[in-house]
C-alpha cells in the first residue's frame, strides 16, 4: 500500500539520522518528510510494489519566541514539523535546479518548458508524510472521533469549521484568525504574542501557490504535492476540507497556477500518540546532506547561535549563487521586466529581500488572490510578520 511505503521510509529514515541524537524521541513529537517517487513510481496511486526515496524531512511542534524574530533573515520562525519539511525541500529543489545551471540538465529532475521555466520531468511526483494532523482547520475534532472509527465530520455546521486560525507564541493548538495587523514594536516592546498561521492554513497555501516558494518562481512552473499521508488522527472529511476544500472556490489564478487536490491517505497502523514531552528542538535534513541539523525552535537558530541552513538568508544566498550561472545557460527570469544583463551583484546591492520577491509577478498575483479569499470566506486576513523582518539585504 502506497500510504504505508510512504510512511515507512519516512520513519526509517529518520531513525536512520537520528541513532546518536539524544532525546530522539522528545524530538520526533511531530515527523513529517517528503517522498519523491520517479519513472512509473511517479505517475499512478494504485497500491502494490512501490519505492520512492526521502529527499527532505523535517520534526517540530514549536514557533519561534517574538523576542527572536530577526529583520536580517537569520532566524527560522515557524519550526513545525510540515513546514520544516517544505524549507528542506527547497534546498533540494535548488540542487536540482543548480545541476542545470551547471549544463547537466539531464541529472536533474527538471525539464525546460515551453514556458522558458523548468518543471518537474513526466512521472516525478513529490509525496508528503505527517505523523500526525497537521495543527489548524484540519484537526479541529475530537480525538475520540478516531477511537470510535469515525471517518466524517460530526458536527459539521460549526461556524468555526473551514476558518483561518492560527499558532500563538508559547500556547498549544490553534485559535480562529481576525484581521491583525503585527507590528515589528508591537511584539518586541509592546507585549504582543506573535502570530503564525496553522500548518493546514500553509499546506492550503501551497495547494493554490506550489511548495517551491516565491524565489524559485522566477525560474520553475509551481510544484504540488501529489499525496498527503497522515498517521495519527486521519480524518479525510477534514483533511479535504482543511487542506484544499475551503480553497477550490479560487480561480483566475495566473498559467500554470491552479487549486490542488493531493489524494489524502492513512496508514494501515496508525502511530499511537507521543506522551514524550515536547522537545523545543527541530531537526531538519535534505537530500545530500552529510548531517541533520537541529534548530532550537524558541530561538530560530541552532543552540550555537548559528543561522539555519533553512532560514531565509541562507536561502536568498542559493538563489542569488545560481542566478549568474543560469544567465550563462541563456535561462533567465520569468519576467520580461528584468534585463537580462542584470547580474547577482546588482540584483543584492540595489535589492532587498521583499524587493526580490516582488519580482516573481505571477507568484505575487496568486499570493494575492489567496489572500483576498482567506479576507472573504475564511473569517480572516493571512496574518503576516512585520514587514520589517523582509527589509534585509545579503
Amino acid at each position: 500500500m502506497l500510504a504505508d511505503r510512504i510512511a515507512a521510509l519516512s520513519e526509517e529514515k529518520y531513525s536512520e539520522l537520528s541513532v546518536a541524537i539524544p532525546n530522539a524521541d522528545g524530538l520526533k513529537k511531530v515527523l513529517a518528510a517528503i517522498v519523491m517517487m520517479r519513472g512509473s513510481q511517479g505517475t499512478g496511486m494504485v497500491s502494490g510494489e512501490v519505492g520512492g526515496e526521502v529527499v527532505a524531512l523535517g520534526t517540530g511542534t514549536k514557533c519561534i519566541s517574538g523576542e527572536n524574530i530577526s529583520n536580517t533573515g537569520l532566524a527560522v520562525n515557524d519550526c513545525h514539523a510540515e513546514i520544516i519539511a517544505r524549507r528542506a525541500l527547497v534546498r533540494f529543489l535548488y540542487n536540482q535546479l543548480d545541476l542545470c545551471a551547471r549544463g547537466q540538465e539531464g541529472n536533474s529532475i527538471f525539464e525546460r518548458r515551453s514556458s522558458g521555466q523548468y518543471g518537474l520531468r513526466q512521472g516525478t511526483s513529490f509525496h508528503m508524510y505527517i505523523s500526525t494532523a497537521p495543527c489548524g482547520d484540519a484537526r479541529t475534532f475530537s480525538p475520540s472521533d478516531e477511537k470510535k472509527m469515525v471517518n466524517h465530520d460530526t458536527h459539521p455546521l460549526r461556524a468555526s469549521r473551514g476558518q483561518a486560525r492560527v499558532k500563538i507564541e508559547s500556547g498549544e493548538g490553534t485559535v480562529l484568525a481576525t484581521n491583525t495587523y503585527q507590528t515589528w514594536d508591537g511584539i518586541l516592546g509592546g507585549g504582543e504574542r506573535l502570530l503564525t498561521m496553522s500548518c493546514s492554513d500553509k499546506i492550503a497555501r501551497w495547494n493554490v501557490l506550489g511548495v517551491q516558494g516565491c524565489l524559485l518562481s522566477l525560474f520553475l512552473e509551481p510544484i504540488y504535492i501529489k499525496s498527503i499521508t497522515v498517521g495519527a488522527l486521519y480524518n479525510h472529511e477534514h483533511l479535504t476540507r482543511g487542506l484544499y476544500g475551503r480553497v477550490n472556490s479560487i480561480s483566475n489564478l495566473p498559467t500554470h497556477y491552479l487549486v490542488n487536490y493531493p489524494l489524502f491517505l492513512g496508514v494501515s497502523n496508525p502511530p499511537r500518540r507521543s506522551t514524550a514531552k515536547p522537545s523545543n528542538a527541530s531537526l531538519n535534513w535534505t537530500w545530500g546532506d552529510c548531517q541533520t541539523e537541529i534548530i532550537n525552535s524558541r530561538t530560530g537558530k541552532t543552540d550555537d547561535s548559528i543561522p539555519s541552513r533553512i532560514c531565509k538568508t541562507s536561502i536568498l544566498r542559493l538563489f542569488l549563487s545560481i542566478w549568474d550561472r543560469l544567465r550563462g545557460e541563456g535561462i533567465y527570469p520569468h519576467n520580461k521586466n528584468i534585463p537580462k544583463d542584470l547580474s547577482s551583484d546588482r540584483l543584492r546591492d540595489s535589492s532587498t529581500y521583499a524587493d526580490m520577491k516582488d519580482l516573481s509577478t505571477d507568484y505575487q498575483e496568486a499570493k494575492t488572490i489567496l489572500k483576498k479569499h482567506y479576507e472573504t470566506h475564511l473569517g480572516g486576513s493571512w496574518i503576516k510578520k512585520p514587514l520589517e523582518q523582509d527589509r534585509f539585504k545579503v
